[in-house]
């Protein structure tokens, strides 16, 4: 009684310090009535004190993580209250999981009263929060019993433990030992059913979609039961109705699924309606978004059916902006593969080979050709003294300096763009003159190319031969001087 009358006292009178320092002090006796006493005047205090760094200052947090540990269950849903409240910084959070006391929460949140296992989880969560607190909550079984306590709680019976619960498996989810740990305790097909339950939700659809690809990453069994569960069409959705954020995690796990199972998958997202998803991707979407796009597109290039696809979906155009410039030079070379591998493709489909010609894709792809006439550059961003973004030193175009094993696979793809189009109509051999394209076509031949590329790579002997056809009707046009 004595420790609530100081407490009412000192608080009128704003003197927080002689408070907290006498509530302490009680904690730490041996007397379980005064110890239950200074916890529930300090949660009083708690509550009303802005500033919560205080109380791990005020040395509040180890006394209140041992009353947890050994005290009656009053003392522990107190102490447990709170701990919810005030370990918010992460020194309070490095006392409370090197004291113990995270295996008295997690008993908590099995067997405690209704009070006591939300606030259990409250304190889990908070913990979550930093990584740094993960391998503790991992040896401590964390994983294991907010996985089960969300598949046990609905948001109807306890909406405060559901939801604090949930929202741990979230942050653990952004950790892949954690993420591990998950999967262990049967949480993949939690991580899908909760973003089903929250797609429109910023930033939780966000924070689980990222989770979820991450997951879809790792590999394993559980892909294939995702995958009959729904996730192709719950990716496609978020791609559609998502923040930026989950729009890039999204069409980033639709192309790890699509390498991994080609032939579902690439069904499913055409069930679902996802093309034109991906070419918004595309168009609108972060760098990485499009990287991610272009990668899925051209696994569903591949199917007979794919070209005409990407032509009614509109996706040539922004295919096409991702090969000039400026945009070329933050895209990756693998990138920039996936986008020659689908005009390739493309090329091989008459009504998209005819599209390709009317947008002038044949002077796009020629600036692709190795120039003779170029030094190697150095590319840094900088521009008056301004340092900007580093462009990809890989995402120069063909011509710019020495070709790596992926840059030759360009090239091809390439050559065989531009043969397949300069085969099939004159326009686009006069499109090739016109590009004074000549130069970088006899260039081809003869590098230079580092010597670990050129020992490996023979070139195949439709090259010359279709360099001869691709020029011959226009050969008066090339200046080659």
């Amino acid at each position: 009684m004595r420790a609530v009358q100081i407490a009412t006292t000192s608080r009128a009178l704003g003197c927080h310090a002689v408070t907290l320092d006498v509530l302490v002090a009680h904690l730490r006796t041996d007397v379980a009535e005064t110890k239950e006493h200074a916890a529930a005047a300090l949660l009083r205090l708690a509550k009303g004190t802005p500033n919560k760094s205080v109380f791990h200052r005020g040395g509040a947090i180890l006394p209140l993580a041992s009353l947890l540990l050994t005290g009656s269950e009053r003392g522990q849903v107190i102490a447990a209250a709170i701990l919810a409240e005030v370990a918010l910084d992460a020194d309070s959070q490095l006392v409370l999981c090197n004291s113990g006391a995270v295996g008295v929460l997690v008993a908590m949140l099995k067997s405690g009263t209704k009070a006591a296992k939300g606030r259990a989880a409250e304190i889990l969560l908070l913990l979550s929060t930093r990584e740094e607190n993960h391998a503790v909550l991992r040896t401590e079984g964390v994983p294991r019993v907010l996985v089960d306590t969300v598949n046990s709680t609905s948001l109807e019976e306890d909406d405060r433990l559901a939801r604090a619960a949930t929202v741990a498996v979230v942050h653990l989810a952004s950790q892949s030992q954690s993420l591990q740990s998950l999967d262990e305790a049967g949480g993949t097909p939690l991580l899908l059913q909760l973003l089903q339950e929250k797609e429109g939700e910023e930033p939780e659809a966000a924070s689980l979609t990222l989770a979820l690809w991450r997951r879809i990453q790792l590999g394993g069994p559980t892909m294939q039961a995702l995958v009959d569960n729904g996730v192709v069409a719950t990716l496609v959705h978020v791609a559609r109705v998502g923040s930026q954020v989950a729009q890039e995690s999204a069409v980033g796990a639709l192309s790890s699924l699509t390498e991994m199972f080609h032939n579902p998958c690439c069904q499913l997202i055409r069930k679902s309606r996802g093309l034109p998803e991906l070419v918004n991707a595309l168009k609108r979407g972060t760098r990485a978004a499009k990287g991610y796009a272009a990668q899925t597109l051209e696994q569903l290039a591949e199917d007979p059916e794919g070209p005409s696809e990407i032509l009614q979906a509109v996706g040539i155009l922004p295919l096409l902006a991702l090969l000039k410039a400026p945009e070329v030079a933050y895209t990756p070379l693998a990138i920039q593969g996936s986008v020659m591998a689908i005009m390739h493709r493309l090329v091989g489909h008459r009504p998209s080979r005819e599209t390709l010609r009317k947008v002038g894709a044949v002077t796009i792809l020629a600036t692709w050709l190795p120039d003779p006439f170029c030094e190697d550059e150095d590319v840094d961003g900088d521009v008056d003294g301004e340092v900007k973004e580093e462009p990809s030193s890989e995402g120069k175009p063909a011509g710019r300096g020495e070709l790596s094993h992926q840059g030759v696979r360009v090239l091809l793809l390439v050559l065989r763009a531009l043969f397949t189009l300069c085969d099939t109509a004159l326009a686009c051999r006069e499109d090739l003159a016109s590009a004074n394209a000549l130069p970088r076509l006899l260039h081809v031949m003869h590098g230079p190319y580092p010597e670990d590329v050129s020992s490996q790579w023979t070139w195949p002997s439709w090259i010359p031969q279709n360099i001869v056809l691709a020029v011959d009707p226009a050969v008066a046009r090339w200046d080659v001087s």
